[in-house]
């Protein structure tokens, strides 16, 4: 696929901001590092995604009206954003760029779409099972008089999903890296040392 940047939003509790947990590359790190966030509206095609719950494809960024121009991302020529939904509700967004016009189009959008949901869904149970412990810790800790963690500034689920975000989302990439994705594309695979 020869993709420039991959990355992956949620929404915030707020339900106004898709807030960056994983983003490949040096800019990715960079991006991670201030807290990027986009508004969740039609001023971005992450945000419109999200908003309209549906993908959106840019195979030519520069005619595209909601495109967003992101500085630490100059070679963006082609943008593919997916909305992560999971049982109907819309958790965030994955952000596929490539540097070269054209290099996206309806096929990898269904393809990515499908591997989008699959995240989504992964990123979801994740939530319930941190929830589920969570709740577990502290049932134990009021059954020993301690006060609920929440009213202590505490939580134990935040960490864990932006690590888990950022592990599924490197196990995407290495799948689309080692040529998973070509047969059901046909495209030619990619080589492995290629760089995102």
């Amino acid at each position: 696929f020869g993709l420039y940047y991959v990355g992956l939003f949620e929404v915030d509790p707020t339900g106004k901001w898709a807030v960056l947990r994983a983003g490949t590359g040096e800019a990715g790190q960079h991006l991670l590092a201030e807290g990027y966030r986009l508004p969740i509206d039609a001023s971005s095609m992450t945000g419109w995604c999200i908003t309209h719950r549906r993908a959106r494809l840019a195979p030519d960024v520069s005619q595209d009206a909601v495109y967003h121009l992101n500085p630490l991302l100059p070679e963006t020529r082609a943008e593919l954003a997916l909305p992560l939904t999971s049982r109907g509700e819309v958790i965030g967004a994955l952000s596929i760029q490539s540097a070269q016009e054209g290099a996206l189009n309806e096929a990898d959008m269904m393809v990515f779409q499908l591997l989008a949901d699959q995240l989504a869904t992964a990123i979801a149970n994740a939530r319930l099972y941190e929830q589920a412990r969570e709740d577990a810790l502290q049932s134990s800790l009021n059954s020993l008089g301690c006060l609920p963690l929440a009213s202590r500034g505490l939580s134990i689920t935040t960490p864990r999903n932006v690590m888990l975000a950022s592990a599924i989302l490197a196990i995407f990439l290495a799948s689309i890296a080692f040529g998973v994705l070509a047969a059901a594309t046909d495209h030619s695979p990619v080589h492995p040392t290629m760089g995102f």
